[in-house]
């Protein structure tokens, strides 16, 4: 037992004092290696307490390893031997001794690094070896010994410390064990044949050609081979292969092939098969009195299985196999007035057969015939030949009171040449090696009638759910195939026999037709008592008469969905009193062709989420196992689309799945799917498994697959997830996790609208980084898409010792809002298991990257009119980790992408997010009439970046209050909210639009550059200012105003449109990527304020937020350079050439640009040309002779352009102007 001791530092000194003496006294040595450190030991087990006096520790380990030479003579050890010591001991008289090998070995021969026979701390010695391998460690297949190291610790007299070697772990003391079953001698037999109709000829029944390899399977070689097989009459001459160098040797890993031919006889055949097994036996060369043996196997080395050749199909056969179909006449369709059967009788043998004769007793007897067959009208059923026969037979009505037809028949046959010998075979419904009789299904010609009896619970007719009244339906069929008239209905609990049918009798001949179904319903008001027995339980029942049959009745008693069963009819009222929290799911799979080339080939699958309780819910996740876990969604919210299923509230998802071979032998796909979800404010959860048709039962849904269908043309994709070990700080220590994940398109259609989730980054992973195709956010047929983000690994993953988790893909066949979805595997696209990356103990929780958001909304006034009608959203950005990030982006959903921003930067204002730096960013976003109805705005952000100087990013979703959680951000807002949609124009908003045409800068006829058109409106009521749009293509902000009455003023008035042109200069790899893909962006302050609206560019509606794309194959890339300045502008406010371009002035801010007319008046000047709308639109700027803020008339001016940094080649340019206004 150990005792915890309070000690005072005299007795932790005194204490510590034993504990050395004791170490010393047991002469510290067996154990220093293995238990690292006796000091740490004693700390460990609380025998003494830590003061601040060292103790050294001294120690050595030794790790002994072999290696068996190629002949098999020798063993090779090699011997390390390590000072382990921990407090710098120096050990000398190193001595390593191993008695299998005469004693002390000599050394070291490698690693005494200083010569100064002293193992100093952390060196490794290297001693070696040579053991000559007798015959009897060949025998005994290893050989297993240990050696043992000691050594002085220097200035230590009499201390010293030793070790036991192991076989590969300074921290254990295992035997060396050397494998030498490789030397062994060992020899192997496969004995394989053929029977054969004769030599060069084909299979038959005449000689079997026997095959036989003989291989040295040991490590000796091998003489005097003998190969014995007594069905072949003894030893075999040979090989007739294989001794490739003529040496009469079976060398190593040589084999040997021989031959033999046996003549079939009577018996064989007689025995339908024939049996045995040879044996071989050869001498160890060098080993007088070694032999080694084997007994033959069919096709292993391993095993002594005889060699079965089968004769079955030399014996003479016969076969029949009988078939029919009912049917209402000579060439018509199925009936029940005639059953056609043909007869297919064949040879299965090898002898022609002669006197067939088939004989049914349902059809009168012998049967005659063929009448099809025998293709050499011989009348011998020759070998394989199959000959027809056919007969009719007439239904009688026991046959329909029974409900089949079942009988067998029975062909007979002599053997060709053989007098006295017949074959013969009683007929199989299908197949040629069973006797199952023929049975034709009449079932379909009974009379028969189902009803179906459905219900649900209701607040009154047209409305919702409630408990006052029931509505049931019931569907009366015709099962069978006569007509039924005087169709009855009966419901006690309605009252007896109840009217109709209410539709279902299409013809109006009150006659219930084959296959007809009629609809009754009817209203039950529920009673008190239903109420207190939380349900109400019953059955109807259907009576008809069989049209033409007097006295001949059918009748069925109710089931609550199917018409193959009588279950009784329960309507659940247990939600009625407190029903509390509750969830359905029903899911329907409905067969599909997504290719549209006429084969089906995939399941569209449809859940319904209805919240069934009287609380709202949250956190609603949907399962299915089928599609490897979560379904994303839903597709669609029947009452608000703000992420809460309300009371009575139906969600909609939708997913497809591709029919595989697997599905379509089964014929069926069988699966159920799972929901779960959290009333609203809490974690208490309510779940419920799929049904196909009720949000009350739980039975898995069943789709039937079609034979014909097809496995390729559908959707599908695959995501595998691969975790690695990284150190981004690079300080020597794991501390991250990166993670790739490959998406690929499995299907045989294009995908769009990719969503790549991971629930260990909080939600959405941004990407990809790569598409293996086209860089056009369209996951082509066989793409590639990559994704990687980087994990910070805490102390939790390292306790752990593992992360393990799994992310889901979805995504949508182009043209179409249903998804194809997978979860995530480690290796493979066709499986759905869970990503592990190991994490070492020794791993860090810091150098690491690392990034927070948090996102936290506000309800804002902002029109001042005592009416709240905004929420003002301010996102928190936060650098957790220890390197510096940048390529920050923001991306909200709810803003239709990314935030711009930051508002500001704590640290520097550098782009930069450096190492606990915080930026921030605000979004304004307007109220609507379904947020004021759902009483709440839900939903969350995603940011990521990347450590500066890498490709990788780091992720996280928005938590409301902490940068560690990613819970949603919940808003509440007040039913007295004024909605932003309430009105044709909304409170404040921006549009921006994005067009690109081509154009010929060069006039070579060749078009080489694309000229952007920007138009910007005021879709809100407010004034706006600080307008400014940034296109990354075009090197960030956009300067190209053209100056209009409208922006003179520099305010965009609400309706107002402003223009912006620019051009953008073709590259190479545009052309060659066929389309130039982008899209902008435009932010503006409300006036007086510093609240931002913002947009992304649209290629044609103000409304929408899609790419601009141009088709720029047929350009030509040599129409621009990266610098160019323009000599002539036409300032008439038509968005061309309205100011002194210079293309790529933008890069070169440190800039000084003066204009002289002809007589060397300056009539403008500017520092910083081509920065923001700091732009020559022909307007005198000087301060001389000409009047400021004047146009300046049409002609040839002179400008001198010059840079005091860094500049696009030269420090200045001078050249003329022409101004032209005609």
């Amino acid at each position: 037992m150990l005792f915890k001791l309070n000690l005072t530092e005299k007795g932790k000194s005194f204490l510590l004092f034993l504990a050395i003496l004791f170490a010393l006294t047991l002469n510290v040595n067996a154990s220093h290696t293995k238990h690292i450190g006796s000091r740490n030991s004693l700390l460990d087990s609380g025998i003494i307490a830590d003061t601040e006096n060292e103790m050294f520790v001294p120690g050595i380990s030794l790790v002994k390893t072999a290696t068996v030479s190629v002949n098999c003579s020798q063993i090779r050890f090699s011997f390390e031997v390590v000072n382990q010591s921990t407090n710098g001991e120096i050990l000398e008289n190193v001595l390593v001794t191993d008695p299998s090998l005469g004693g002390i070995i000599v050394g070291p021969s490698s690693g005494d690094d200083n010569n100064n026979t002293f193992l100093d701390p952390g060196e490794t010695w290297i001693y070696g070896a040579v053991y000559n391998l007798t015959q009897i460690d060949i025998d005994n297949g290893q050989f297993i010994n240990q050696a043992n190291v000691t050594a002085d610790v220097q200035g230590q007299p009499g201390v010293t410390v030793n070790d036991l070697s192991d076989d590969n772990s300074v921290l254990e003391d295992d035997h060396t064990i050397t494998d030498l079953t490789s030397c062994q001698s060992g020899i192997s037999l496969i004995k394989t044949g053929i029977a054969i109709a004769g030599i060069d000829q084909g299979p038959g029944c005449n000689l079997i050609i026997y095959q036989f390899q003989v291989a040295n399977e040991g490590a000796q070689i091998l003489e005097n081979v003998v190969l014995n097989d007594p069905l072949l009459g003894g030893d075999l001459p040979g090989p007739n292969s294989g001794d490739n160098n003529n040496n009469s040797l079976l060398d190593i890993n040589e084999t040997w092939i021989y031959s033999g031919v046996y003549i079939i006889v009577p018996n064989d055949l007689n025995n339908g098969q024939v049996i045995n097994q040879a044996t071989v036996t050869a001498d160890v060369q060098g080993q007088p009195g070694t032999t080694v043996q084997d007994l033959s196997d069919d096709n292993s080395t391993v095993e002594d299985d005889a060699t079965i050749i089968d004769l079955s199909f030399c014996q003479p056969n016969i076969a029949v196999i009988k078939t029919g179909v009912a049917s209402e006449g000579v060439e018509q369709g199925p009936g029940c007035n005639l059953i056609f059967y043909q007869f297919d009788v064949t040879n299965e043998g090898e002898i022609p057969l002669e006197n067939i004769v088939l004989n049914d007793p349902l059809l009168g007897g012998d049967i005659p015939g063929p009448f099809s067959g025998d293709e050499n009208n011989d009348s011998v059923l020759d070998p394989n030949e199959i000959w027809i026969y056919s007969g009719v037979y007439a239904i009688t009505q026991q046959d329909l009171n029974n409900g089949q037809v079942v009988n067998q028949a029975t062909v007979i046959a002599d053997v060709q040449g053989q007098p006295g010998d017949t074959v013969q075979d009683l007929s199989d419904d299908n197949s040629v090696l069973e006797d199952d009789p023929t049975l034709i299904d009449l079932t379909f010609c009974q009379s028969d009638i189902a009803v179906v009896k459905t219900g649900i619970a209701i607040e009154a007719v047209d409305a919702g759910l409630g408990c006052n009244f029931i509505i049931y339906q019931f569907h009366v069929t015709n099962q069978g195939a006569q007509i039924l008239e005087n169709v009855v209905l009966n419901d006690p609990l309605l009252g007896g026999d109840l009217p109709g049918p209410d539709s279902g009798d299409d013809n109006n001949n009150t006659f219930l037709d084959p296959d007809e179904t009629w609809i009754y319903s009817v209203i039950y008001p529920i009673t008190p008592d239903d109420l207190n027995n939380g349900q109400v339980i019953n059955q109807a029942t259907a009576t008809a008469n069989v049209h033409g049959l007097p006295g001949s009745t059918v009748d069925d008693l109710s089931d609550d969905d199917s018409i193959l069963e009588d279950d009784p009819t329960i309507i659940d009222l247990g939600a009625c009193e407190n029903p509390g929290p509750g969830i359905g799911l029903i899911k329907e799979g409905e067969l599909a062709d997504i290719d549209g080339d006429g084969c089906i080939e995939s399941i569209r699958y449809t859940f319904t989420v209805t919240n069934l309780g009287d609380v709202d819910l949250d956190e609603v996740d949907l399962e299915d196992p089928l599609f490897g876990g979560n379904i994303p969604g839903p597709e669609s919210e029947s009452i608000n689309e703000n992420g809460i299923l309300q009371v009575g509230e139906i969600w909609t998802y939708v997913a497809i799945y591709a029919i595989t071979q697997a599905d379509i032998d089964a014929t069926v796909v069988i699966n159920q799917a799972t929901v779960s979800a959290e009333p609203v404010g809490l974690d208490e959860q309510v779940v419920d498994s799929s049904d196909d048709d009720s949000n009350f039962q739980d039975q898995p849904t069943r789709t039937e697959v079609p034979d014909d269908a097809c496995t390729d043309g559908g959707a599908g994709i695959g995501l595998i997830k691969e975790g690695e070990l990284a150190d981004i700080d690079g300080d020597g220590c794991i501390e991250s996790i990166r993670y790739t994940f490959t998406v690929t398109n499995l299907g045989d259609v294009d995908l769009d609208e990719v969503d790549l989730e991971d629930p260990l980054f909080g939600g959405n992973i941004p990407g990809p980084e790569s598409e293996s195709i086209n860089e056009n956010g369209i996951l082509q047929v066989g793409e590639i898409w990559t994704y990687v983000a980087l994990y910070a690994i805490t102390q939790a993953d390292i306790d752990a010792t593992v992360v393990i988790n799994q992310a889901t893909v979805s995504a949508e066949p182009v043209g179409s809002d249903e998804q194809v979805v997978d979860s995530s595997d480690d290796d493979s696209n066709f499986q759905d298991q869970p990503t592990r990356t190991e994490v070492p103990d020794d791993a860090c929780t810091d150098g690491g990257a690392g990034i927070g958001l948090i996102k936290e909304g506000e309800l804002a006034d902002i029109d001042g009119d005592g009416c709240i009608e905004s929420i003002r959203y301010t996102f928190t950005v936060t650098n957790l980790g220890d390197v510096d990030l940048d390529e920050v982006d923001l991306e909200d959903p709810l803003f239709g992408g990314d935030i711009p921003g930051p508002e500001s930067e704590s640290i520097n204002e550098n782009g930069i997010l450096q190492v606990g730096e915080i930026w921030t960013y605000v979004a304004l976003y307007a109220i609507t009439q379904a947020d004021i109805d759902a009483t709440v705005v839900i939903n969350q952000a995603t940011v990521s970046a990347e450590p500066v100087g890498l490709d990788e990013q780091v992720v996280d979703s928005s938590d409301d209050d902490s940068n560690f959680q990613d819970q949603p951000t919940r808003t509440e807002v007040p039913d007295d909210s004024c909605p932003g949609d309430g009105g044709e124009t909304p409170l404040f908003g921006i549009a921006i639009l994005k067009i690109g045409s081509s154009l010929d800068i060069n006039l070579d006829g060749c078009d080489d550059s694309i000229r952007y058109d920007f138009t910007v409106i005021n879709t809100g009521s407010i004034n706006l200012e600080d307008v400014e749009i940034n296109d990354e293509l075009l090197g960030g902000q956009i300067n190209g105003l053209v100056l209009s009455e409208e922006s003179e003023d520099n305010i965009l008035q609400p309706g107002e449109e402003w223009q912006y042109t620019a051009i953008y200069n073709l590259t190479q790899e545009d052309i060659d990527g066929v389309f130039v893909n982008n899209q902008a962006s435009v932010t503006a302050n409300l006036i007086g304020s510093n609240n931002i609206v913002f947009d992304f560019s649209d290629n044609d509606n103000y409304q929408e937020d899609d790419p601009t794309e141009t088709n720029v194959s047929g350009f030509c890339a040599d129409g621009g350079s990266d610098f160019e300045i323009f000599n002539g502008i036409t300032p008439n406010g038509d968005g061309f050439n309205d100011y002194f371009q210079i293309v790529g002035i933008e890069n070169y801010p440190n800039n000084n640009l003066k204009i002289f007319n002809r007589w060397g008046v300056l009539v403008y000047q500017a520092d910083n040309y081509g920065q923001g709308n700091n732009l020559f639109r022909g307007i005198s700027e000087g301060r001389s002779t000409m009047t400021q803020d004047r146009e300046l008339p049409s002609g040839t001016y002179f400008y001198s352009l010059t840079f005091s940094a860094e500049n696009p080649g030269k420090d200045s340019y001078n050249g003329y102007l022409y101004i032209n206004r005609d």
